[in-house]
């Protein structure tokens, strides 16, 4: 069955069935993990913030799954809640591989698999490849208008250029996380730079770096919004006269 990149089940499922089964079980479980989650082993914070999501993951499934009375569907949330914080556990404090490949169990992929149809059931959407790469071009072409900026000030051009950097390390984690902290990260931009007094003078007077900035980030919403129907965002006034021209 194939499944939307937005549920978290088949997310982590994704993940597992990334280890190659002819790995060592005298590997350690940090490098495993750092291997299916594309990080560098020896980069201990971003091993710890990818770490981080993945155990957000058994949260967002409780979230989907919701109020289900299904005896199998809440059975099988709980087991792979308590599996994923041995699996952290094990990956913190670098056990033997041995030890979490016993998790990782037919059980545990049976209750993913279970999880997955049930979420794929009740919700349908995703990010195409298509979509990724459109939303990666709006990100660069924000980025792009910052840098050849002369007079936004320091502080602002600080602030908006580190948050398109963490939106598209968001995007580019999004086999992993899914697409709620990407949508997190643009909402406070767009928020940030509305009620900030400074940034919003700037808006006022038309500066238009900012307001192109601003209209990249809307084509970010737009797509993100078309494609998931998650981010109403994009449907906004702001956001809409964001898209078509800058505000007066």
């Amino acid at each position: 069955m194939s499944y939307s990149n937005e549920n978290p089940a088949a997310r982590l499922l994704n993940i597992f069935q990334r280890v190659d089964s002819g790995t060592p079980r005298n590997a350690t479980t940090r490098s495993v993990l750092a291997f299916v989650l594309n990080t560098d082993v020896k980069d201990t914070a971003e091993f710890h913030r990818k770490l981080a999501f993945l155990l957000q993951q058994a949260s967002e499934i409780n979230e989907s799954v919701g109020q289900s009375k299904k005896r199998h569907v809440t059975k099988a949330t709980d087991q792979i809640s308590a599996a994923m914080e041995r699996i952290l556990h094990n990956a913190i404090t670098n056990e033997n591989w041995s030890r979490t490949s016993d998790i990782i169990d037919s059980h545990f992929i049976t209750y993913l698999e279970l999880l997955a149809d049930h979420i794929e059931y009740v919700s349908q959407n995703n990010l195409s490849p298509e979509n990724l790469e459109s939303v990666r071009s709006s990100i660069d072409n924000a980025l792009k208008s910052l840098i050849e900026a002369e007079d936004i000030p320091a502080e602002m051009r600080q602030y908006l250029s580190s948050q398109l950097h963490k939106i598209k390390r968001h995007i580019d984690d999004y086999f992993i996380t899914g697409i709620k902290p990407a949508i997190e990260a643009l909402e406070a931009t767009f928020g940030h730079t509305l009620l900030n007094e400074k940034y919003r003078t700037a808006l006022k007077e038309g500066d238009s770096t900012i307001n192109q900035v601003l209209k990249h980030l809307a084509e970010v919403a737009a797509i993100v919004s078309a494609a998931t129907g998650i981010v109403a965002i994009s449907s906004s006034p702001v956001a809409q006269a964001l898209i078509e021209g800058s505000p007066k």
